[in-house]
């Protein structure tokens, strides 16, 4: 697996120890991780044959791989993907609703009776 940041750091709205912490995790396991890393082309089809053109510091590199998920942005798009068929609720910005916890309220919900 590869992670590919366009940033200088994994998980930027925390702070820098657990951005620290996550990226070690990573390694870890086994993934890769490219910071401050832009993709130049993508080609190829999802659950097929990938091929990612990523340039960093480092220069030009290509990723290969079976899937693909992209991750932009700062705004859900949770809107008509059916997750009421599922039971999960959104507020009105379109986020999950969540306790404080961070657990799913209509699961809470569900497993409360």
């Amino acid at each position: 697996m590869t992670v590919i940041e366009r940033g200088p750091r994994v998980a930027r709205r925390e702070d820098p120890d657990v951005s620290t912490a996550l990226l070690d995790l990573f390694h870890d396991e086994g993934i890769e991780v490219l910071l401050d890393a832009e993709v130049r082309r993508v080609e190829g089809r999802s659950g097929g044959e990938i091929r990612v053109s990523v340039e960093d510091a480092n220069g030009e590199k290509v990723v290969e791989g079976s899937d693909f998920l992209v991750a932009a942005g700062c705004t859900p798009n949770t809107q008509e993907i059916g997750l009421e068929l599922a039971g999960v609720e959104l507020d009105r910005r379109g986020y999950i609703r969540v306790n404080e916890r961070l657990e799913m309220c209509s699961w809470l919900k569900e497993h409360e009776r």
